[in-house]
């Protein structure tokens, strides 16, 4: 494209993204085009040079860039976008900003939205048993204010609440929050189907028990029970059970996202007591891998390549590649476009995750069934969530022909899609079994996948371990504390003296 200023101006500039700088602000300019490169032609079209300045983005991110995990390919987005949209936008981030704690917010006080009578102050709207610092919303407000950001990317779950009442605090400037689900004209939500990369390394890690014909035990490290680590369970399940059904899953919930220390007590407690020959993760450091490999074990990782970094016991590790989807809303901001209520819900047909590397110790016919299952999701056919007759690990069909959940909102009334088995895209993405108003107070797992020693319909003997007491069990939730008291140290089996 070249462009040619009026009768006022001489210069010509040539080329796939010509400067401008040759130009005064205000000159109108013609449009040619060249299809050969050599000669142009006159479009008929003109444009006006306007100055104007670059769109400012604040990243709250909920660790450092150096976790090499979660935090680490937020970051890479970020520099992602300041190489795609050169000389359009400046960006800025603040790392560590804490979701958990006291609150230290005085500003949100001042919202309608702010309810001060509880625990030491809230939004309305929050979960009963969220204990939140909402020093997200005083970061957003002091950006704002002080600094001028026009774009805010909340990365981490628990930001939803704070971006949610700032957004309308503060409605000329867009919000994107990762992993919820609450919307404004001026905030989006994104989340991709990452989940289909679970399926997938599912099915690289059966494979791999298969092969070997070891025991038939997979365990899973976690952070939260959301709807979003808890279809990420699934989904892995499911991909296991292309090769084998009988493989199951043995869960602890860490309650944090990134927690070496509980990460690794999480995986070795797995590993030690109830023998699992695998160990996948949600959470955000590379430990439950390396914990993996030094007891002779193997692992699918998240958020990065962990094999790079811990070794050929990593099958492979799902990614979320964030510089596309994070694209998507920067240019409607640089268009003008509002948000609009968008949840950006994309998966393998944009490229918007992609599985690493595979490790040697992945089997032939593992990566050929991966292979033919990606270029399904490729071709825009996702069918993880239809298998017939699933049920959850309390006995309950999901996808038989009536509503499995108990008061849905409205994006689950209508759970299945028409003539299929398969689960709509909101009930994958909320996974719910019960809410209390728009919260879920229950999410529901797939048969099989144990976070608890009770009966269960495939284990109605329950769990033990001979290496536990009667009555200890560590799955489900973990109860340790940051630091022992004093006298006490930290074993398998918690604090003791």
């Amino acid at each position: 494209v070249a462009v040619e200023g009026d009768a006022g101006s001489a210069s010509t500039l040539v080329g796939r993204s010509p400067s401008l700088l040759g130009f005064t602000v205000g000159v109108d300019l013609q449009v040619h085009l060249s299809l050969n490169g050599f000669s142009f032609m006159d479009t008929g079209f003109m444009v006006r040079l306007v100055a104007s300045s670059k769109l400012k983005i604040g990243f709250i991110y909920v660790t450092s860039p150096s976790d090499f995990g979660w935090t680490f390919q937020h970051n890479v987005a970020r520099l992602y976008l300041e190489n795609r949209f050169y000389g359009q936008i400046q960006t800025v981030y603040k790392d560590y900003v804490p979701e958990w704690g006291p609150n230290e917010c005085v500003v949100c006080a001042e919202e309608p939205g702010w309810n001060a009578s509880k625990k030491l102050g809230m939004w309305h709207d929050e979960p009963a048993d969220f204990f939140g610092t909402h020093a997200s919303a005083e970061l957003m407000h002091k950006w704002i204010e002080e600094e001028g950001i026009q774009m805010v990317i909340a990365t981490s779950f628990y930001y939803h609440w704070d971006a949610y009442h700032m957004a309308s605090r503060y409605p000329s400037v867009n919000f994107i929050h990762v992993g919820a689900w609450l919307t404004r004209s001026n905030m989006g939500q994104v989340f991709p189907k990452v989940y289909q990369a679970r399926y997938l390394s599912g099915i690289a890690m059966a494979w791999y028990i298969k092969k070997l014909g070891l025991p038939k035990k997979v365990g899973y490290v976690s952070a939260f029970p959301l709807g979003e680590t808890v279809r990420h369970i699934n989904a892995f399940k499911l991909g296991m059970e292309m090769v084998d059904p009988e493989i199951e899953v043995y869960l602890t919930w860490l309650f944090t996202w990134h927690d070496a220390r509980r990460e690794r007590l999480g995986a070795a407690r797995l590993l030690t007591f109830y023998g699992v020959e695998g160990i996948a993760q949600h959470t955000d450091s590379r430990e439950p891998q390396v914990v993996a490999q030094e007891y002779g074990k193997v692992g699918v990782g998240y958020n990065t390549d962990m094999l790079l970094t811990v070794g050929d016991s990593v099958l492979t590790s799902p990614v979320i590649v964030w510089g596309g989807e994070y694209a998507h809303f920067v240019q409607k901001a640089l268009d003008g476009e509002p948000m609009d209520n968008t949840n950006l819900w994309r998966g393998a047909e944009v490229g918007a995750w992609r599985l690493s590397d595979f490790s040697s110790k992945v089997p032939a016919e593992a990566k050929l069934m991966i292979a033919a299952e990606y270029e399904k999701l490729l071709q825009g056919h996702d069918e993880i969530f239809c298998k017939p007759n699933m049920r959850d690990n309390k006995g309950r069909l999901r996808n038989g022909p009536t509503n499995p959940a108990v008061n849905p909102v409205p994006w689950e009334q209508d759970h299945l899609v028409p003539g299929t088995t398969c689960l709509t895209g909101g009930v994958v993405n909320q996974v719910c079994q019960e809410y209390v108003g728009f919260d879920c107070v229950e999410q529901w797992l797939l048969e099989g996948i144990h976070d608890s020693c009770d009966p269960s319909p495939s284990k109605p003997e329950g769990i033990t371990s001979p290496n536990l007491t009667s009555g200890e069990c560590f799955l489900g939730g973990m109860e340790v504390p940051d630091v022992c008291p004093t006298g006490e140290h930290l074993t398998l089996r918690g604090c003791v003296p």
